[in-house]
């Protein structure tokens, strides 16, 4: 891998990795072992990349940790102990650390501490198959997510007529858009939700980290909102819908009035008073 594309990579929260049934050569059985062992290439090159930028931070430190300074000689220990985990062609992201030592690493930016979310791309003929052990396995150790689709069918699928594509849904049982589950599972992944603003006709999606207060939602809108903020009016997108404008919601009792320090739900729909 070059070093433009890794640190493409790098400025990445999240990484997919896409693992093909086919194309393998050889036998059909044998290709969930081969997905699994051009997977570690791969994870392989990007170890020795972050093998790489800890031994540099290593060297930079090594002559103030001489010296006796105890946050550098606390960190080159740290060091030492990760570069450990890395050559034993574990990811970062599976090496034990304090909340302390997280700070630390999280400042490396290491390409196997992001998250990883595979996507296992099956022939048409596996689709209703269960996943191979050697990929679920493989999938656990990396301490990640699977998400399975058929890229091919998903394509013929979109090309049909809606009489057609019901017929061809019922025979590979895809009733879930696989752009959308990708989605979803990444939503997860990150911990993110979504809330809404609407404003006349216009309605915008917001993505924030779940855990996200009403204050700091406001500041996602606008840095006025947040600096003036005063309360926020909540209603759930199905409530807001369902009445059709936020008077009738508040007529029926859909929305309710909170404060800075209210956590945003998935699929809340802010109204900022500030």
């Amino acid at each position: 891998m070059g070093n433009q594309f890794l640190a493409q990579l790098r400025e990445m929260e999240a990484l997919l990795h896409v693992l093909g049934e086919f194309n393998l050569g050889g036998d059909s059985l044998e290709a969930p072992a081969k997905a699994v062992e051009q997977a570690r290439e791969v994870n392989l090159e990007l170890i020795l990349a972050d093998l790489e930028t800890v031994e540099k931070r290593k060297t930079k430190i090594a002559k103030v940790a001489r010296l006796g300074d105890k946050k550098y000689q606390s960190e080159q220990e740290l060091l030492e102990r990760l570069g450990q985990h890395l050559d034993q062609e574990r990811p970062a992201r599976t090496f034990p650390r304090s909340d302390v030592e997280n700070q630390v690493i999280q400042e490396l930016n290491l390409l196997t501490d992001k998250k990883v979310l595979y996507i296992l791309n099956r022939k048409e003929d596996s689709i209703k198959r269960e996943v191979p052990g050697e990929i679920s396995e493989f999938v656990s150790q990396q301490d990640s997510s699977l998400v399975t689709i058929s890229s091919k069918l998903e394509l013929e699928l979109r090309e049909l007529e809606e009489e057609e594509k019901k017929a061809f849904q019922q025979e590979f049982d895809l009733y879930k858009d696989a752009s959308r589950e990708i989605t979803k599972a990444c939503y997860h992944l990150l911990e993110l939700a979504t809330f809404f603003t609407v404003k006349g006709e216009e309605a915008r999606a917001w993505l924030i980290p779940r855990g996200t207060s009403a204050w700091g939602a406001a500041g996602k809108i606008h840095s006025d909102m947040q600096k003036g903020f005063r309360s926020v009016e909540v209603i759930n997108w199905s409530d807001f819908i369902e009445a059709g404008s936020l008077i009738r919601a508040r007529e029926k009792g859909s929305s309710r009035v909170e404060g800075k320090n209210y956590t945003v739900e998935d699929g809340d729909v802010l109204f900022v008073k500030f």
